[in-house]
């Protein structure tokens, strides 16, 4: 049954990907949710299945006092031999790996992106820290920590009417209010671990844009006619490619979708809509759990025989 958690688990890895061409006919935070759900109990079931397949095959393989025919029913419940239980276990460590090592380097890359009290103007900005920096480079962007810094360039500031700016600043209070830097983490962990998979790729980037979207739709709420100030100040922004580890206002790979999700209003989706989306994470989830289940009763029956076995 472990395999069956596997492909449980990457087929929610590529669900995002899979519907990001509908996606902006729903709310930006249920879709972001929906995204965060299936990325990391894909990356979770993936990498439980993983340990499981190769913690059944060792245990199967253990032959050790065994008579041939307790070795050929093991067999039966375990195929694919020892060197498929090392290849798995392999596999998981080299998935655990990658992701842990995405996440370091997200983390030394937000700390080397905050900007020290000499540099730029530091202003507050609610319970956050506005720092105006020195450069006419168009730089709209956001960093975590205590306090959370919004970071806006001089030139930004000059070229943009003021209900564009404090749209764009509104835009940048929302990734930290909500925290959406554990999201854009998630995102970047999983692509870190499944690279070569174009899907799950594009899975992550629809995460990215449920962040940026989430943060647009909070700042249009907060101005008259707020939707066509986000969209004006996105068409007036030269989109720039940030670090995903960062969220950026003109992050160049979602500004496309992002201004056509603008041109109409929030999106009310119907219940048929809902249902597309939510039923197959649900049934997913449902077949993993009784995969679980089976995989538990599975070792439960290969440990009584390897004990029966050695009597």
């Amino acid at each position: 049954m472990s395999p069956l958690l596997i492909i449980a688990g990457f087929s929610l890895l590529v669900l995002p990907g899979i519907f990001r061409s509908i996606s902006s006919r729903i709310d930006a935070r249920s879709w972001t949710l929906l995204c965060v759900f299936a990325l990391g109990t894909g990356l979770v079931l993936v990498e439980i299945g993983l340990l499981a397949l190769g913690a059944t095959s060792l245990v199967a393989n253990d032959h050790s006092g065994c008579s041939s025919d307790c070795m050929a029913m093991m067999a039966r419940e375990a195929p694919g031999g020892i060197l498929l239980g090392w290849a798995a276990l392999l596999v998981a460590t080299g998935v655990a790996i990658l992701a842990i090592r995405t996440i370091t380097q997200i983390r030394r890359t937000r700390a080397m992106t905050r900007v020290e009290a000499f540099v730029g103007d530091h202003s507050k900005l609610g319970q956050h820290e506005l720092v105006v920096l020195g450069t006419t480079l168009p730089v709209a962007l956001c960093v975590k920590g205590n306090p959370g810094q919004v970071l806006i360039s001089e030139g930004l500031l000059r070229s943009l009417e003021d209900a564009e700016i404090t749209a764009i600043l509104h835009h940048e209070r929302a990734h930290l209010d909500y925290s959406h830097h554990r999201y854009l983490s998630l995102a970047s962990a999983v692509e870190g671990a499944f690279a070569k998979f174009a899907l799950v790729r594009r899975s992550a980037d629809a995460l990215r844009l449920g962040v940026e979207r989430w943060a647009d739709e909070i700042a249009a709420s907060n101005l008259p006619d707020g939707r066509f100030h986000v969209r004006s100040a996105l068409l007036r922004t030269t989109g720039m490619r940030i670090d995903p580890a960062l969220a950026g206002f003109s992050e160049a790979d979602t500004i496309v979708e992002r201004l056509k999700a603008l041109e109409v209003p929030l999106p009310d989706p119907s219940f048929g809509l809902r249902g597309l989306l939510y039923t197959p994470g649900i049934l997913l989830e449902l077949i993993a759990a009784m995969a679980t289940s089976a995989w538990v009763s599975q070792m439960h029956l290969l440990l009584l025989m390897v004990d029966h076995c050695r009597l």
